[in-house]
């Protein structure tokens, strides 16, 4: 029995250890709505889609130029030593030329290509507006489950309390059976029946503070801290 019991205070020492690990990526006192505007500011999943409909918008800027005018320019400069009749530039020349250069400049626009640039634009837009969806669909889910595990972090307290007052009065309990055995008034039978409660009451508390991290590790994931 005594070794059964050791073994129950190092689990909840174990998991005290645990939990208080946990707490330091969450703060303390934290409500829902802080808790989700965390969560906007940082998950992943949000990031990542907001990324992507940024993209998606520059893709129609994309698609769209097509209309604008569209200029290019250039130049060539060749040089030619004294003598020579082969230029930098790799063909014959002039030996008379010491060095040549041309340039030019061109613009051309758009008038027709029979709907193409515009269908292009549409499904661009398309695109667009579906990621744009998407990407509320996202931060719908991560505020859903943000809630979820805020709400089950409470209920997890709650039972963690619960199992405290539950351990604390069955030890209180035990230490007077234990008196009462030393006067002669309670047998070594209700002695041993009441430290078999002690041990049940330690084993629920491990548990309740084995869900209590299980919750606050799910609160910190959809937060959007590392897991």
């Amino acid at each position: 029995m005594k070794r059964f019991i050791v073994a129950v205070l190092c689990l909840i020492s174990t998991a005290a250890a645990a939990r208080a690990a946990v707490d330091t990526a969450i703060p303390a006192a934290l409500t829902l709505a802080e808790a989700q505007a965390i969560a906007l500011k940082q998950h992943p999943g949000i990031l990542s889609s907001d990324y992507r409909l940024s993209a998606s918008e520059q893709a129609v800027k994309e698609a769209r130029a097509n209309y604008f005018p569209q200029a290019n320019a250039n130049a060539v400069r060749a040089f030619a030593g004294d003598n020579t009749r082969l230029t930098a530039a790799g063909g014959i020349n002039n030996p008379l030329i010491l060095d040549h250069g041309s340039y030019g400049v061109g613009v051309s626009q758009l008038i027709t290509d029979f709907g193409r640039t515009s269908h292009q634009v549409d499904a661009a837009k398309a695109e667009a507006e579906a990621q744009a969806a998407r990407s509320l669909s996202a931060r719908d889910q991560v505020l859903f489950d943000v809630a979820s595990a805020y709400y089950d972090v409470l209920r997890a307290q709650k039972i963690v309390q619960v199992a405290a007052a539950t351990q604390k009065a069955r030890h209180s309990l035990t230490e007077q059976i234990g008196e009462l055995r030393e006067a002669k008034m309670k047998s070594d039978l209700d002695y041993s029946i009441a430290r078999q409660s002690v041990s049940e009451a330690d084993l629920l508390a491990l548990r309740a503070g084995n869900e209590l991290d299980n919750a606050e590790a799910q609160l910190s994931q959809a937060m959007g801290y590392d897991a």
